[in-house]
């Protein structure tokens, strides 16, 4: 397919090679115009090596299927990262697209960044920020001596004391969920497994602290179904009763207070455990066989997009 990002369109053949071009229309002036697109200036990023495919995390903790190209012109070498789009694929429609292209000061390394709504490889390829999705809306409570927990994912986490006959008193909200964090995978944390996290900040002001808003994050923990039954709750031994869809997908491991007004959640769930820096007895990524994605050629008189 031919990506056009600028001045440069890029044509990747997935298992055969990546180009770069320019591409002028047939009256000499940048494609695009409606006249037949002409070939200018194309050279060899790389020829694809078979047998180097690797599994690599993005910044978020994401799978990233890696594909080397060397052997460009002039010493030019290509990679192709391979993510899931998450999209369905249209009927008859191109299977990827190359969202972005990186480039070295010295024009000699390329990485160019391509979603794909192959099935297969969205098989293969674990996402971080849809990994939690069947909890979202469902809820969970814990009664701890004086207070009630809430915690609702993809909402809020927040606390209150119950005065009887539904009266609620000293009601503070920990955190509402940042969507714009997102979730991320967490691999560093001493003492404590891999997990995906989420923050979430904003709550109600801390007198403690200044004024400064409550806020909690969640640590979602691999534990394989199974397990999850023999769990309790945490603190002083209540246990989090969920309510919804995603009740039976996961158990509170503990509720602390690291820092004032800091709180944290550690949920054991198998909705992480496909991921291989937190599936049991793994250790890190590795290196998996790609997905079969054809090269379309281009159609002659054919526009870059």
């Amino acid at each position: 397919m031919l990506k056009r990002l600028g001045f440069w369109t890029y044509e990747l053949c997935p298992g055969k090679y990546v180009r770069q071009l320019h591409l002028v229309s047939g009256n000499g002036a940048a494609s695009g115009t409606g006249s037949p697109a002409v070939e200018s200036s194309a050279i060899l990023l790389g020829a694809y090596a078979p047998g180097r495919d690797e599994l690599l995390a993005d910044e978020r903790g994401s799978l990233v299927l890696r594909q080397h190209y060397p052997a460009g012109a002039d010493g030019r070498a290509a990679f192709v990262d391979w993510s899931c789009s998450g999209q369905t694929q249209p009927p008859g429609g191109i299977a990827f697209d190359i969202a972005a292209v990186d480039e070295d000061v010295a024009a000699q390394l390329y990485v160019l960044h391509v979603a794909s709504a192959d099935p297969a490889l969205c098989g293969a390829l674990v996402a971080v920020d849809r990994m939690l999705a069947p909890l979202n809306g469902t809820c969970g409570r814990l009664l701890e001596g004086w207070w009630t927990f809430e915690v609702c994912f993809g909402q809020h986490v927040r606390q209150w004391h119950d005065a009887g006959s539904g009266r609620v008193q000293q009601e503070s909200v920990l955190g509402v969920y940042d969507w714009r964090a997102g979730e991320r995978l967490d691999t560093a944390s001493l003492g404590e497994p891999a997990a995906v996290v989420q923050l979430y900040g904003g709550g109600t002001p801390c007198d403690l602290l200044g004024g400064r808003p409550r806020q909690a994050l969640l640590r979602f923990e691999c534990a394989p179904a199974g397990q999850l039954a023999g769990e309790g709750g945490g603190g002083s031994g209540g246990s989090l009763g969920g309510h919804g869809a995603g009740s039976a997908l996961w158990s509170l491991r503990s509720l602390t207070e690291p820092s004032t007004c800091s709180y944290k959640l550690a949920i054991s769930t198998p909705l992480v455990c496909d991921h291989p820096e937190m599936a049991p007895a793994q250790t890190g990524p590795a290196a998996v066989e790609s997905a079969t994605i054809e090269c379309w050629p281009q159609r002659e008189g054919e526009a870059a997009p």
